[in-house]
């Protein structure tokens, strides 16, 4: 890794930012029951009887297959059902994560045969009169890490009533990375968002069997952070998710932030595919190299990648605007009202971009702590990237497709340096060093603002236009992060922040004060109560209204109780960060949405 503050910045904070992880978590202790069974009906999926384990008040089903190993021809290909197996299914403990390197955010794993899910009942009895409201976590992880194992969802599922499944879903270039090869070879004409395509399948299998368990198949509510989070959004914004869920949540993953298109995601994929040695004469030839190549020579590339100093690196494993599964730019999808509607939570930390600074400086010995004299090149550093991602925005036909792509490097034209230049001086007007306790604070806000806030404010103004929206900000500036080591300034209310309030997290079992654990007992209130008929509101928590673009309200979620706060936009100078992003990476979006005449 190179030593200087600017060559990191970008990819190790920003590219970060767009795509976290969430922490690992462990399944309740189990209690003596009778073993519970489920049968499931036939349809696309067989008809399977699965044996589960009775915990205190929830009775887990885990690494029940959903999907056929994805090995061979369904290696870089559409999830396939699971042949039929005799007799009763062990469902007792998890199946093995999907392919991904170690991490703090995950289990090593070279095994193909990872499309499981796990699913928390809970009551001391199953029946399929019960009709319970089901909730499906779509993991975070940067799209390389994480597996649905890792988060204990017990004490939601008994406080809600209602059942909570999470799932595995393939990761990294096995998930998401396209090429012109893949495309022309499958019956689509596109490729890479085969972890997208997972989780549509998870959803499908749902769909067909959670009543066997007590679930209502026609109230599902997917929810995600991060990563997961951007991926609620692509199923909010595909036709291929219509009728597999009711409501949604998204977790530090805003709507409208940008996606990749096909066409920047097979151009990092043919890089991928000549590294990894399958650059053939024929299409079919390189699809068959890729496909019989073994998983610890794709992760030995993967892991090449994912350390590299650019931000295309970074986003070679993403969800992508293929024209197909994803139409369009979600936000895109949901100005023009072309999306599934459904009521949505939507929220961020407030203090998001912090992490990422953590990450990127302070917790990176090849850079150290962000001094006063190095701010102002990391500032240039992001308008550098914002203005290089806005050259690629449009396509060859000249549709407005947003991509994020290029690299951080000086070889800007003229007409971009210039531009660069004065967006880093807006910047540095707007957030002088002299407003914060350090510049690791205020990098830290910049990133929070730009990336995070206000881009979730432009999604939940354009959601709230179509649908019930009700939007969140986790404010609880002394969360514990015992995960992380101190840095120069405080983690604040950071990313990933709110999961220990929702799942039971090794890090933080026990760590959360009296207060916060009525924070989150409110919080998983709401989350459970919106699973239920789409509003988060109950007697047993301070009402949460919904948004309204005239009000600008949005919940606090913060000790000593939540209440309403009036002042997000300003606090996160919004207006001038809408400026600026409608210059850079939204502004394909604006020019469309004007051309249209639904903006002026």
């Amino acid at each position: 890794m190179k030593s200087t503050a600017s060559s990191v910045l970008w990819p190790l904070i920003v590219g970060a930012a767009i795509v976290l992880t969430g922490a690992p978590a462990v399944p309740a202790s189990a209690a003596a029951a009778a073993p519970p069974t489920v049968t499931t009906p036939t349809g696309i999926f067989p008809s399977q009887t699965y044996q589960g384990v009775s915990n205190t008040g929830v009775n887990d089903f885990l690494g029940i297959h959903f999907a056929a190993a994805p090995v061979g021809s369904l290696r870089f290909a559409a999830p396939a059902a699971p042949a039929a197996v005799s007799g009763t299914i062990d469902a007792t403990s998890f199946g093995s994560p999907c392919p991904q390197s170690a991490s703090p955010f995950g289990t090593a794993s070279t095994n193909e045969d990872c499309l499981f899910l796990n699913v928390y009942v809970p009551g001391n009895s199953i029946s399929s009169r019960n009709k319970l409201p089901v909730m499906v976590f779509f993991f975070g992880g940067d799209f390389v890490d994480g597996g649905g194992s890792l988060y204990d969802p017990t004490n939601m599922a008994i406080q809600g009533n209602a059942i909570v499944v999470t799932i595995n879903y393939r990761l990294g270039i096995l998930g998401y990375m396209a090429s012109a090869a893949l495309s022309s070879q499958a019956s689509t004409g596109v490729s890479g968002n085969y972890g997208f395509l997972d989780q549509l399948f998870a959803l499908q299998w749902v769909k067909q069997n959670i009543g066997a368990f007590g679930g209502n198949p026609d109230n599902v509510t997917i929810f995600g952070e991060s990563a997961g989070g951007f991926s609620v959004c692509a199923a909010i914004a595909s036709p291929k998710g219509a009728g597999l869920f009711q409501r949604a949540i998204t977790e530090s993953g805003p709507c409208a932030e940008p996606l990749p298109t096909l066409a920047t995601a097979q151009a990092s994929g043919a890089s991928i595919v000549s590294a990894l040695g399958c650059a053939e004469s024929s299409d079919a030839a390189t699809v068959a190299c890729l496909r019989n190549l073994p998983v610890s020579a794709i992760l030995t590339e993967q892991a090449s990648i994912t350390s590299a100093a650019n931000l295309t690196s970074l986003t070679a494993f993403f969800t992508n605007v293929d024209g197909v599964f994803i139409p369009q730019e979600p936000v895109l999808a949901l100005a023009l009202g072309q999306f599934n509607h459904v009521p949505v939570i939507e929220g961020t930390n407030h203090d998001e971009g912090r992490l990422f600074v953590a990450v990127g400086f302070d917790l990176n010995p090849a850079v150290g702590t962000i001094t006063a004299a190095e701010y102002p090149t990391a500032i240039q550093s992001v308008a550098s990237a914002l203005v290089t991602a806005e050259a690629g925005l449009l396509t060859t036909s000249g549709s407005a497709s947003l991509a994020i792509g290029g690299s951080t490097s000086s070889s800007s034209s003229s007409g971009n340096s210039q531009e660069e230049n004065q967006i880093a001086q807006e910047i540095l007007h707007e957030y002088p060093l002299a407003n914060f306790t350090g510049p690791g604070e205020a990098l830290g806000a910049v990133l929070t603002d730009g990336l995070f806030s206000c881009i979730a404010n432009v999604t939940n103004e354009v959601l709230s236009l179509s649908v019930p929206t009700f939007t969140y900000e986790f404010n609880d500036e002394n969360a514990p992060t015992p995960e992380l080591p101190p840095v120069s300034f405080p983690y604040g209310a950071t990313h990933t922040d709110e999961l220990p309030f929702l799942f039971t997290l090794p890090e933080t079992p026990s760590t959360l004060s009296n207060a916060e654990q009525t924070l989150a007992t409110q919080m998983k209130s709401y989350w459970t109560r919106f699973a239920q008929d789409g509003n988060p509101n109950s007697s047993q928590t301070p009402a949460w209204a919904p948004f309204l673009v005239a009000t600008g309200n949005v919940q606090s979620l913060n000790t000593p109780r939540p209440g309403v706060e009036f002042n997000y936009a300003a606090q996160h100078h919004c207006n001038f960060w809408i400026g600026i992003l409608e210059q850079t990476i939204l502004a394909s979006v604006a020019a469309t949405l004007t051309s249209d005449g639904i903006v002026e």
